[in-house]
């Protein structure tokens, strides 16, 4: 049996494939705006992509004078995501008296700051004095209370003398400073970003 090209029948399929093709673009353009919207539009406001966008160059940073807190941190990290929200908290607060700079670990521009700081799990908080002598680190979620506690021992120039866990750190707020040491906690495995 052929069908004529010209037949009703065959001009109503072509019809129908337009107007299927019409409306998955149409879908399609929809959930795009969507996705756009949800991810925060033109000006995202999502905190680590506000602390990302205000961050420092970790040079200049390091040679202002101030003390200097650097987050290695990724996009996809999801402890990182959780706490943006407390770090730019806590960056309004203090910007005035300490630097805060994010590098993100994807990023190649700063993988010998990676090599040389030896991040092994993320986030990783680097603290460096006001002459951008390196200090301390703190690796993994921290709560606001501990965060805010390693702000005030950068503040205070003072470092605990010995590795200690963050629940010595919370009770001993009054260290002498003695030389660059690592903090560490025992509830958290660098690795396991959290």
């Amino acid at each position: 049996m052929f069908i004529d090209s010209d037949s009703p029948l065959n001009s109503s399929n072509a019809s129908l494939g337009k107007i299927q093709r019409v409306f998955l673009l149409l879908i399609a353009l929809a959930f795009s705006v969507l996705l756009f919207f949800l991810k925060g539009g033109l000006t995202s406001q999502a905190p680590l992509d506000e602390l990302a966008r205000e961050s420092l160059n970790p040079y200049l940073a390091l040679s202002n004078g101030k003390p200097t807190v650097i987050e290695f941190y990724a996009d996809w990290c999801e402890v990182c995501r959780e706490m943006a929200p407390m770090i730019l908290s806590v960056e309004k607060k203090f910007s005035t008296h300490i630097d805060f700079v994010l590098l993100n670990v994807d990023n190649p521009e700063w993988l010998e700051l990676l090599d040389e700081y030896q991040v092994t799990g993320i986030p990783q908080f680097n603290f460096f004095d006001e002459t951008g002598l390196y200090s301390f680190k703190a690796i993994g979620r921290r709560s606001d209370q501990e965060f805010l506690v390693l702000i005030n021992t950068l503040l205070k120039n003072e470092l605990p003398d010995q590795k200690v866990n963050t629940n010595f750190i919370e009770q001993n707020l009054g260290f002498s400073p003695l030389p660059r040491l690592e903090v560490v906690s025992d509830e958290t495995n660098p690795r396991s970003h959290g």
